[in-house]
């Protein structure tokens, strides 16, 4: 059977935005794939093979192969082919190349994948996809090697299976209980050193970048996150050794110095924390020249002195938390569980030990937002802000997911419509979370969430 992957090129809303993707989802399920003997595997990254064309899209750009190019670049022997959809955001994208999928290839199956179909089931099945996968994605695409067929496969759905509407699509795709079962990310496939040219987050002038994903799932309930129709609630790590055997190898390989750990629970054991960071001092000692940042926010109530201090000796530039707000009635609100004292501790640690960089996520315009809860906020985040020089924010405004709490609730509650649902889908201004207001009621104009925003903002610029 032969495979072919195709990763989407992006959609972003100005023509120079650079933000990249190490396509560390695809690149696992490739390697699954491998591990269990299936060789016979394409794999075409729209976005990395045209990082440099830039063409007018909807209401915004695409950076990316053309849609005619991916054509192009898919073997006409090929039984299926999967897309992987990373954001909600490439959902019109990604229904454009699998309706020319299927007008080119009628004969092929093509099975959709990634975030989008995920968190937005109902409306990634009004695509031409035969199969759409809700959930991790390295068990599904194995059985669909095997032969397996799709309509006993766990969280796969067919707009067929799905049209009389009684059909679950919660129901997730099964999980991978240890991940260390699971073989490294594809370090064997071609172009791969231009990934590391440029990170994540694609900053001009970086050291050689690398991606790192130990652990996956959140038991948490936060109402603004999507992570669970994807990961799941239960948290599964991957052992420190495990980490460690994979930094060394692309260190050793690629001749990385920089890592990015991408986890939204990095920390959420202590002592499996602990050994990583000795294992990344250990490194360093041995000659190795790390530096790595946490960039997708880490718990602050899962940090202690001890983890400071080992953050700071394992050469972390950048530490991100995941504060949300300095209102503890706007936190019991946003289902965030989170002491506000213990908070200012740890960030104080964080400025102590001279952390180059702590910034802290800060939701502002969050329905239940009053006033006296903003003004609330406002003097706790000047408090965090005299700790020092290096501590800034990273705002945003609240925006209602697909697959989240917050999005049922503001539908419910009639803070958004229908018509604010499609739009996330084709309307540049709604990718911008920093700016884009769309929940507004009970109090919230865009005007006000606006000049809210910009106090947050203004508090971290001196």
């Amino acid at each position: 059977m032969k495979i072919t992957f195709i990763h989407t090129p992006f959609i972003y809303m100005e023509e120079d935005d650079l933000r990249h993707s190490h396509c560390l989802g695809l690149r696992s399920i490739i390697s699954y794939l491998k591990f269990h003997g299936f060789k016979d595997i394409d794999y075409i990254d729209a976005l990395q093979e045209g990082f440099d064309t830039v063409t007018p899209f909807a209401a915004g750009y695409l950076r990316g192969l053309t849609i005619e190019q991916i054509l192009d670049r898919v073997s006409p022997d090929t039984d299926i082919v999967g897309i992987s959809v990373p954001f909600s955001q490439l959902a019109l994208i990604a229904h454009r190349i699998v309706e020319g999928l299927k007008q080119r290839f009628p004969e092929v199956t093509v099975v959709m994948g990634g975030v989008y179909p995920s968190t937005s089931p109902e409306r990634a099945l009004t695509s031409k996809a035969d199969w759409i996968v809700v959930g991790e994605g390295e068990k599904v695409f194995l059985q669909l090697a095997q032969g397996i067929s799709p309509e006993i496969i766990p969280g796969v759905y067919s707009p067929i299976r799905s049209r009389d509407g009684t059909t679950d699509l919660r129901r997730q795709a099964e999980f991978i209980a240890v991940l260390d079962d699971l073989p490294f990310p594809d370090y064997e496939l071609p172009g791969l050193a231009a990934y590391f040219e440029r990170g994540q987050r694609a900053k001009a002038g970086w050291e050689l970048t690398a991606a790192v994903v130990t652990s996956r799932g959140c038991p948490f309930h936060c109402e603004f996150c999507s992570v669970h129709p994807v990961a799941g609630y239960k948290w599964r790590a991957r052992s420190p050794g495990h980490v460690l055997e994979e930094l060394e190898l692309v260190i050793k390989s690629f001749g990385i110095t920089r890592f990015e750990i991408e986890d939204d629970n990095f920390t959420f054991n202590k002592e499996r924390t602990v050994q990583i960071l000795e294992g990344i001092i250990r490194l360093r000692e041995a000659g190795h020249r790390i530096q790595w940042r946490v960039p997708n926010g880490i718990r602050i109530d899962t940090v202690d002195r001890e983890i400071v201090a080992l953050f700071k000796r394992a050469n972390c530039k950048q530490v991100i938390l995941a504060l949300e707000h300095g209102s503890p009635e706007m936190l019991d609100i946003m289902g965030k569980r989170l002491s506000l004292d213990k908070a200012y501790e740890v960030i104080k640690d964080f400025a102590q030990v001279g952390l180059e960089a702590i910034g802290l996520f800060v939701i502002t315009g969050y329905p239940g937002e009053t006033d006296a809860y903003f003004e609330t906020s406002l003097d706790y985040l000047r408090q965090l802000k005299r700790l020092g020089g290096n501590i800034y924010a990273v705002t945003s405004i609240a925006q209602p997911y697909p697959g989240t709490a917050l999005m049922a609730r503001c539908l419910k509650e009639g803070y958004v419509g229908a018509q604010a649902v499609e739009d996330f889908f084709t309307c540049k201004t709604i990718w911008h979370s920093a700016k884009a207001v769309i929940i507004e009621g009970a109090g919230l104009t865009k005007d006000l969430v606006l000049r809210r925003e910009s106090l947050v903002t203004d508090i971290f610029k001196s």
